[in-house]
């Protein structure tokens, strides 16, 4: 879909920007919707450090991506 509706444009690294008010809308709606009411239901401490890794590490994934889409590639086969 990038490079259908996007190619050419620097308007594709803006998804870049936009999947953060997606995660937060995404985290208040979980927490509301599956709320910890046992205490055998908390996640152990290193949880944090790997959902912290993941979410800085996931804005790259997203440019990689569009990156990626972006280049124009040719084949020689006919």
């Amino acid at each position: 879909m990038t490079r259908k509706y996007l190619s050419g444009k620097k308007s594709i690294y803006f998804t870049t920007i936009l999947w953060f008010p997606y995660l937060v809308l995404f985290i208040n709606l979980f927490a509301a919707w599956f709320p910890i009411t046992e205490a055998a239901d908390k996640p152990v401490p290193v949880t944090g450090l790997i959902i912290i890794g993941a979410m800085i590490i996931y804005p790259f994934y997203i440019v990689m991506i569009n990156i990626i889409s972006s280049i124009n590639f040719k084949s020689d086969a006919g």
